[in-house]
Order: structure tokens, then sequence, then C-alpha cells
């Protein structure tokens, strides 16, 4: 978490997973939907290997209490995607697969309250024009 200002962050988070052996499908990474790729199916992704970027900018909107439910502003982007290695014996297996055009990104908005506690969110995927609007609502911070 990065503090620009009093009323302004900039956060960031990467998560890298890797597994060896065959896993069965409850062990899998999985990636899409709420508190992951936000733009994506719930588990769209799924795989022994896993990379997940997240960048937000958090600013406040009202000084006074006017509205103390929507307090913060966030602009967000996701990018990351979830494979099977074709050699899973060693961890380190299976990421030369990563370049720009192998990662899914989306990206949004959303608002929540001061803490970041409770927050509804707005997510689109970057690679359909007029790809559809997935929603969440949440009760706790992403990260």
């Amino acid at each position: 978490y990065f503090e620009l200002s009093r009323r302004e962050n900039l956060d960031f988070r990467l998560r890298v997973g890797a597994s060896e052996g065959n896993l069965p499908i409850q062990k899998t990474f999985t990636l899409g939907g709420i508190g992951s790729l936000r733009g994506y199916g719930l588990k769209e992704f799924t795989g022994n290997r896993m990379l997940l970027g997240t960048v937000e900018y958090r600013v406040g909107l009202f000084r006074h209490g006017f509205m103390d439910f929507i307090d913060r502003l966030i602009l967000f982007m996701d990018t990351g995607n979830a494979w099977d290695a074709v050699d899973n014996r060693k961890v380190n297996n299976g990421f030369d697969r990563l370049r720009f055009d192998f990662l899914k990104t989306d990206a949004g908005i959303g608002f929540s309250n001061e803490s970041g506690s409770v927050r509804l969110d707005f997510a689109r995927r970057t690679d359909i024009k007029d790809s559809h609007l997935n929603v969440f609502f949440r009760m706790y911070r992403p990260f």
C-alpha cells in the first residue's frame, strides 16, 4: 500500500502459484470473478500454475461524512492467468509461456466506505470490445 496523500492510495498485489505433480481438481489454482480477474467469469481459468497482479488507485470523495457509505472511488486493473504446465515435476517449469498476450486483463471502477470493508465493484474484460459488465458487492477488502 502506498499512501500518496491523506485521501489517496495506490495499492498493488502480486500472487504467483505453482504446484508439482498431478492435482485433484479442488487443489488447482482458479482465477476469474470476485477477488481475482473481476471482469471474467467465476473460476474461468484453472491450472497448476497461476499469476495474478492487481493495481488499485483509491481516492476519498467526501471530507465531512456527507455520504458515509460511499467515501472512496477506486479505479482498478487486474491481469493474470492460470494454466497447466506440461512438465509439472518442478515448480519453476511452465512459466516460459508468460507473455503479454497470454495474460488476461480487466479494468473497472469501485466505490467503498472509508475502511474499504464494504465495497461495490464494476469490472469489464479488456480483450473484447462490448464485453458484459460484472458487478460485485463484497464486505471485506480484496487485499
